[in-house]
């Protein structure tokens, strides 16, 4: 971290054609920059996506909002413009109760399998906390025009008061298209938290959801849990990934889903 008010912060690009042996010379994409105390003014949390005939798109979050800029030639050049997708409301740094550490920050990705009925969409998926009453949701939003136009932000989970939903992270099944998401649930009167996966088979037009940690747990609000869960599937096969506490000491989980 940096308080300088010289120092920035940006998004550069880079890529290597032989396995990581060699890369191209970092190209910065991001035009709007941010600062570098590593919170909501500073520009972080960039992910690629590979869409339809070698176009390339990375999404970022900041002081400016959750932003998308694109690549014609798979990133050998990059539009003029960057575009702003959606105000990151409440900023990419979440303030969980009793949870050390949270980030909205986004997970994108695209459906590359020519193969699939939602092939060339592209996925946004983040997490926002209401700058009213605190609480935290899941959002999805999907682009189906290379992302020209993008769908109006919905929520991955069902809407409750009862509940904080954080650390989200998302997957598309490259066999059929089906999409996959893991985050937590908490209390918001308690420590309770629980694990929740979210799966939608047809593009984020809709979504089921279901507890998978079999008991819930208390986090405490001075260990760090680590800014990511994850996610994977393949052929049906779904694997999520995340970390819990028990007694103070924290480990890692995994869900063994076969989706039908």
């Amino acid at each position: 971290n940096s308080s300088n008010p010289e120092d920035s912060s940006f998004i550069h690009f880079a890529k290597s054609s032989d396995d990581g042996e060699t890369w191209t010379d970092p190209v910065r994409i991001s035009i709007k920059g941010g600062d570098c105390l590593d919170g909501d003014d500073t520009v972080e949390g960039a992910m690629p996506a590979l869409g339809r005939e070698g176009m390339l798109y990375t999404v970022w979050s900041g002081p400016h909002g959750l932003m998308l800029r694109s690549s014609l030639d798979r990133g050998q050049t990059w539009r003029p413009t960057e575009q702003m997708l959606f105000e990151h409301e409440g900023g990419w740094t979440i303030d969980v109760p009793d949870f050390y550490r949270s980030n909205g920050l986004p997970v994108f990705i695209s459906d590359h399998n020519a193969d699939s009925p939602h092939y060339g969409n592209l996925y946004l998926n983040w997490a926002i906390e209401d700058e009213e009453t605190g609480r935290t949701s899941v959002l999805f939003s999907k682009s189906e025009d290379n992302g020209e136009s993008w769908s109006s932000p919905v929520q991955v989970h069902k809407d409750s008061s009862q509940y904080n939903h954080f650390l989200t992270w998302m997957t598309v099944d490259p066999s059929n298209g089906n999409l996959h998401f893991v985050y937590y649930r908490k209390s918001r009167k308690s420590k309770t938290t629980d694990v929740v996966w979210a799966s939608s088979k047809n593009g984020g037009e809709s979504f089921d959801e279901e507890v998978i940690s079999e008991q819930s747990f208390e986090p405490s609000g001075t260990v760090f849990f680590g800014d990511y869960l994850n996610i994977a599937a393949v052929d049906n096969v779904v694997r999520p990934v995340w970390p819990r506490m028990d007694n103070g000491k924290i480990t890692l989980w995994t869900a063994l889903i076969n989706f039908e």
